[in-house]
């Protein structure tokens, strides 16, 4: 499952010049109970090669405020990306920093591909339980 769409796959309405992106939300990670839980933003994580110092960043945004409020630097085999394989109803990756063992969590706002059209955005089937 690719979880990026490459500059190549993007639709013809995108008008960023990001190498790649996916619409997500942020999730709090608890130390304590060792759950994650989501922040209700819709959000944008991308790569983008800054025009400032020509590296590769991998950044998070508020797609609603369209600020960017995360801003991580890429290094050649320093990140994995794990799809979160216990969840799957609620589609939720982390990425790892190899050299910091830092993560951070992300929920997927788009309705996975072959989805009915009950389900709405937030991935809910959109029935009452």
């Amino acid at each position: 499952m690719a979880l990026f769409q490459n500059a190549a796959q993007k639709s013809s309405r995108s008008k960023t010049n990001y190498l790649a992106e996916i619409k997500c939300g942020r999730m709090i990670f608890n130390p304590t109970t060792k759950m994650v839980n989501p922040e209700p933003e819709k959000g944008l994580l991308f790569v983008e090669k800054s025009k400032e110092d020509q590296m590769i960043h991998l950044c998070w945004k508020n797609r609603e405020k369209d600020n960017k409020l995360s801003d991580w630097l890429c290094f050649e085999n320093d990140i994995k990306v794990k799809l979160i394989t216990q969840l799957p109803d609620h589609r939720v990756f982390f990425i790892k920093f190899n050299a910091t063992n830092e993560r951070h969590f992300f929920w997927l706002q788009d309705a996975p591909a072959g989805a009915s059209d009950s389900e709405d955005k937030d991935g809910k089937d959109g029935k009452d339980t």
